[in-house]
């Protein structure tokens, strides 16, 4: 826990802490708390031989920051944690409320789920 750790942004450096981690960096306050700020924060704070880094992600990611570190010079071993699978049983409900006669919009969390939504909707035409 006393390695450096990079976070994305201001949440999870609060949970790194409350797990117990001392060495916590986060996107200066000029770059954006996403995978695009944490890169641009990392290749300004931390050379490439300062040692391997170890990047924990899921299946699916918007940005491969190993890659993107990879390309300059960076040793990165890319862990994935976690698949999103989509949940089958959620689309009859969806459709029920998209039937309602008042929506007042939608919302996604990722790029993934924005896709997916997309792809299951032009299959029920």
């Amino acid at each position: 826990r006393k390695l450096p750790l990079w976070c994305i942004g201001k949440a999870s450096a609060q949970l790194a802490r409350n797990l117990g981690f001392q060495n916590i960096f986060t996107p200066s306050r000029k770059e954006p708390e996403n995978v695009a700020g944490l890169l641009a924060t990392l290749l300004q704070n931390l050379s490439p031989n300062q040692g391997s880094l170890f990047y924990a992600a899921g299946e699916f990611v918007h940005l491969d920051l190993s890659a993107a570190l990879k390309e300059q010079g960076y040793e990165v071993e890319k862990f994935v944690l976690y698949q999103a699978q989509p949940e089958p049983r959620s689309w009859l409900k969806i459709r029920a409320f998209l039937q309602k006669p008042r929506v007042g919009g939608i919302t996604f969390y990722s790029q993934r789920t924005a896709l997916l939504f997309k792809e299951r909707m032009n299959s029920q035409k």
